[in-house]
């Protein structure tokens, strides 16, 4: 089965996600509801990822699609299929859960220190960032605003 990402703005594709799909043989479609696309059957596809963008979960009245991409990512949640969320993609999947998403005391733009857990650890993917062998990785962040877990 393919994976659906959702891409938010035209420069926050899925990176090296898409390789990642590639280089396995993974089929994949890319969906942009901001540019009025619409998916008709979530049933055909195995996972859902959701990109980024400089809007927030907050904006729904200026941004009317995020309102599509919340049944989307509830459907997926409600069918049992994992479901990744990057930057706004992460606040979308709170939010769908039901956690809190505001802005944040301080924005955090540049190289950050995330902490790997043990599970994470003995994953085929997240072990690969690992620095070292050790539970965490040095990541890139953009971002102002936050979530509660």
């Amino acid at each position: 089965m393919p994976v659906l990402i959702v891409k938010n703005i035209p420069v926050e594709g899925p990176g090296t996600i898409e390789d990642f799909l590639k280089d396995k043989g993974i089929p994949y479609t890319i969906l942009e509801l901001s540019k009025g696309k619409q998916i008709t059957d979530t049933g055909e596809y195995s996972h859902l990822i959701v990109m980024g963008g400089p809007m927030a979960v907050y904006e729904m009245d200026r941004y009317a699609y995020l309102r599509q991409e919340t049944d989307l990512i509830k459907d997926f949640i409600g069918r049992g299929k994992a479901v990744l969320g990057v930057c706004l993609g992460a606040q979308m999947v709170a939010h769908c859960l039901g956690a809190r998403v505001y802005p944040g005391d301080v924005k955090e733009v540049g190289w950050y220190k995330v902490d790997i857990t043990p599970d994470g650890m003995e994953d085929e993917v997240f072990s690969t960032i690992a620095i070292d062998g050790k539970p965490f990785a040095e990541v890139f962040q953009w971002h102002g605003d936050t979530f509660d877990l």
